[in-house]
């Protein structure tokens, strides 16, 4: 939580110094993290980063002891492209893929693409604004098993997937070309069975819900100045 109070100081010191420099007809590049929480099995925020995980298990039987093992990666990224369309309301295309991988057992794959528009509300220096997206996607999900015969084979799943997307927050600039954003961010996404013929995964459908914290950059390409009018 001091990392946070830490930035939320550095937000205010932006806000007190720098006005909104929102320009119609300019492009921009942003991603952003989730600022505290625990991790996700399969993102659906839209952040980006890395995550490791190793645990070790100890089970007790009655006349022996057997320890278990268990080390995960998981990697997400979440860039997005945008256009001013007005100097308040901003579109753009939303990408985001995560990987998940738990050592000789299973992988996860997943991307996912749609667009978002934003509208801002300038009041003195910051800008409130409220955000939606949404878009499709395909999942891949490899799991090895073990059949009651003792033979090992792979099990492929793969997943259809759709999302709608909801943020509301504050903007400011911390320089000229960098902008940085703090909001509350929802997403819930559907994943459901594709009927792929090289599924051989059951008939199923599931919705995620997530809630949390975001923090974002994004950078902002200026437009030509002789372009102009």
């Amino acid at each position: 939580m001091k990392f946070v109070k830490i930035l939320f100081v550095l937000f205010l010191f932006t806000i007190t110094c720098l006005s909104a420099q929102n320009e119609k007809g300019s492009f921009f590049a942003e991603t952003g993290v989730k600022l505290f929480g625990g991790g996700d099995y399969i993102n659906f925020m839209g952040k980006t980063g890395i995550s490791f995980n190793k645990t070790n298990s100890v089970y007790y039987h009655p006349n022996s002891t057997s320890e278990y093992k268990q080390s995960t990666f998981s990697w997400s990224v979440a860039p997005r492209v945008g256009y001013q369309l007005f100097n308040l309301v901003a579109v753009g295309l939303d990408f985001q893929a995560f990987g998940y991988s738990m050592k000789d057992y299973s992988t996860y794959r997943n991307s996912l693409a749609g667009i978002f528009i934003r509208k801002e509300f300038e009041i003195n220096r910051i800008l409130p604004f409220v955000e939606l997206s949404g878009g499709l996607g395909r999942a891949n999900e490899k799991t090895n098993e073990t059949a009651p015969s003792g033979g090992k084979y792979t099990s492929t799943k793969i997943s259809d997937l759709h999302y709608f997307s909801g943020a509301t927050g504050i903007s400011t600039f911390i320089k000229e070309n960098f902008k940085v954003s703090i909001s509350a961010k929802f997403q819930n996404t559907v994943e459901k069975d594709s009927k792929k013929p090289d599924s051989t995964a059951n008939d199923y459908k599931f919705s995620n819900f997530e809630l949390g914290p975001m923090l974002s950059v994004a950078y902002i390409f200026k437009r030509n100045k002789s372009n102009k009018k």
